[in-house]
Order: structure tokens, then sequence, then C-alpha cells
């Protein structure tokens, strides 16, 4: 092909300034300073950090972690692993790393790192806990002995409950977060994981209100009242009714006095709270007892207190069907022995008999007759 002197000359030309040009480019790269070293660095556990440092100290780089499942490789770039430090979780326990560190602004180069690892497990065996009632904070837990091992090493520590001012909101099984903090914390991170808290329910008092009954008669409805709640709970947090009974019966003797009240669960059912009843007693009194059919004689004036009734008595109020009969030698006598009209009998000397007299206290019945003067012709 024929070319002019012209065209000749600029060729010539253009190759000498792409020649200067290149020259200059690579005369202007060998002036930047070069990345020189990075090291991995850290403590090469699960939980803990990796860092890179590099060489010079203030070299403006770029980052590229690198992992594979050898130290020979291959290795593989980690998604979005770009910046100088690289967290550690339990996936990474058996890998390898390097880092590619590429040099920017004015420095020049790339260096790729040494092989760190393998990355070390950590094994922690974590405490146990001790049961607390609902109501109560984490803080009356008691955590038992865990512990941290790396590659079968023990690291000291001390673990604790992340917020044990925590009231847990229901009894159950609490998931708690306890933290293991390494007593070195430039080598080790700290570590949390839950553990399961056994949350007791709390106890309710149900007491059962004593009774007073008259010998023979029937008891009111049982009653009772409940005590006990926390965490700003009231009636609501429980639901159902409790099962409450006695023997008693109506003409039970009062030689079994005082009765017990039983209280059971019945129908009562709460996620928080258990049960613990109080028993009632039922007190039994003596059924009183007066006498009827009696009425006082009038007597004219005697001089004398002396005074006598007609009638035959009768027990008034007495239980159906009670072996009970009236007794003793009855004596009758006014309260005064002038005349008068309506005049008070005072009565005494009744008593009772039969196998249900020890049920009841006697009331001497009160009669009223007139002591009428003498009349003189």
């Amino acid at each position: 092909m024929y070319l002019s002197k012209s065209k000749k000359r600029n060729i010539i030309i253009f190759i000498a300034i792409l020649l200067i040009s290149l020259g200059v480019v690579a005369f202007l790269l060998l002036q930047k300073p070069k990345i020189d070293l990075a090291q991995i660095a850290g403590s090469g556990y699960s939980g803990s950090d990796l860092t890179v440092s590099v060489l010079p100290l203030d070299a403006t780089v770029s980052y590229q972690w690198r992992i594979s499942d050898s130290a020979e490789g291959p290795f593989v770039d980690v998604s979005g692993a770009t910046l100088a430090k690289l967290s550690l979780g339990y996936q990474d326990v058996g890998k390898f790393y390097k880092v590619f560190v590429k040099g920017l602004d004015k420095y020049a180069g790339s260096i790729e790192s040494t092989v760190f690892g393998p990355i070390k497990g950590v094994v922690i065996t974590w405490p146990t806990t001790t049961a607390l009632n609902y109501g109560q904070a984490l803080s009356a837990s008691t955590l038992g002995n865990g512990i941290a091992l790396i590659n079968g090493i023990h690291v000291p520590g001390i673990f604790s409950f992340e917020t044990p001012d925590v009231v847990p909101s229901s009894a159950g099984i609490y998931k708690a977060v306890v933290v293991f903090t390494p007593t070195d914390l430039n080598k080790y991170k700290t570590i949390s994981s839950s553990v399961d808290v056994v949350v007791n329910k709390a106890e309710l008092t149900i007491t059962i209100d004593n009774q007073n009954v008259i010998y023979g008669d029937f008891l009111k409805d049982f009653t009772y009242s409940i005590t006990g709640f926390i965490m700003n709970d009231d009636i609501t947090s429980i639901t159902g009714t409790p099962t409450i009974t006695s023997v008693y019966s109506p003409g039970l003797d009062i030689s079994f006095s005082p009765i017990q009240i039983i209280g059971e669960i019945g129908t009562l059912v709460s996620d928080n709270y258990s049960f613990k009843f109080v028993y009632g007693n039922i007190n039994i009194t003596k059924r009183t007892l007066t006498i009827g059919g009696l009425s006082g004689n009038d007597k004219t004036y005697d001089g004398t207190t002396a005074a006598t009734a007609s009638g035959t008595a009768r027990l008034v109020n007495l239980f159906l069907g009670d072996n009970v009969t009236i007794g003793g030698y009855p004596n009758f006598t006014f309260v005064q022995f002038t005349a008068g009209d309506n005049v008070r009998i005072n009565v005494k000397g009744y008593t009772l008999r039969g196998t249900k007299a020890a049920n009841y206290i006697l009331v001497q019945p009160v009669l009223y007759a007139d002591i009428n003067p003498i009349v003189t012709p």
C-alpha cells in the first residue's frame, strides 16, 4: 500500500505522542506508593471480628474478603464483605479467609493476605435457671454454672441476664436472654442466647367465711373472699367458682361444733394463679326453748307469795322430731304478796330431758295473775 510522505509523517508523529503519553503514565504510576502488606488479625472464633491491617498505615484501599473450605482454596468472594472488619458467625466455623486489598487514589498496587483459619467454634453450655413466681423479676432466678469453651479451652467470664429487672407477663416458660461477658474483652466479644426460665403460678388465697347457726336451722349460702392478686390483676384474672361443702345438716348436735367448711378448686381456672384454701367453721349455738300452755291462777290475798298455774306445759320452738321433753319440779311464786292486778309469777324448776336435750336452752315461763284483796262483809 502506497503512503504519501505527509501521511507517513503524521503516523510517525502519532506514534511518538502515544509513546510519550505511555511513558508519562508509567512514570506517574511508578511514583505512587504501593500497598506493601495486608494482614488479617483477630481471635478467630465465631462471634468475634476479623480486621485487616495494611501498610502503609495511611493507605486508602478497597477490601474484598474471600472464603474457602480449605486453606488451599479455591477462595471465592464473600458478597458484600468489602470493609476492613468482618464479623464471624456460627456458620463460619471451619472456614478459611483471605482478603484482597487494592490501593486507591494516590496508592497503587494490590495484595492478597495470607490465609487465616480455620475459624474456631465457641461451645457454650448455657447456665440453668431456678424457677421464679409470677410477679417476680428475672433477678429472682439464680443462674447456674455456664461454661464457654474455644477448641476445648475454657474462656473465663460471667453469665448474667440481659434485662434482670424484667418481670415476665405470664406464668409458664419465659425465654430470657442470658449474656456471656468474657473477662478479656479485648480478645473476645460478648455472646448472648435465650434460656428457659420456669415461671410458676402465683398463689391466691380463698378464705371461706365462718358461719354461726342456731341448732336446727339451715345455713346461709356459703361466702368467701379471694386475696393475693398482683401485677394489677383482679377477679377477672380467674374464671369459675370453688366447690364449698360441709357435713352440717339441721339437727346435727352441737357437740360436733365447730364443723369445718371445706373448699375445693371446683371450676376455678387461671393462667397465672394457683389456689389455696383457708377453711371456714360452722359454730352451732343452742336453740332456745320456751314453755307454753300454762296460765297463772288468780288468788285472794293470803299474806304469802305462793302461786299456782293451770294448763299443760309444752315446749315451744322444738326442732321437729327431737326426743326432748319437759322434766323437773316447777315452783310458782308471785313477785309480791300484796293484792294487785296482773302480778308477775316467777317460775322455776322446769328442766329438759331426752337424748337431744343438750342442744337446747330452756327459758322458764313468765305468768301473770291477780291477787285479789280480801272482801269483808
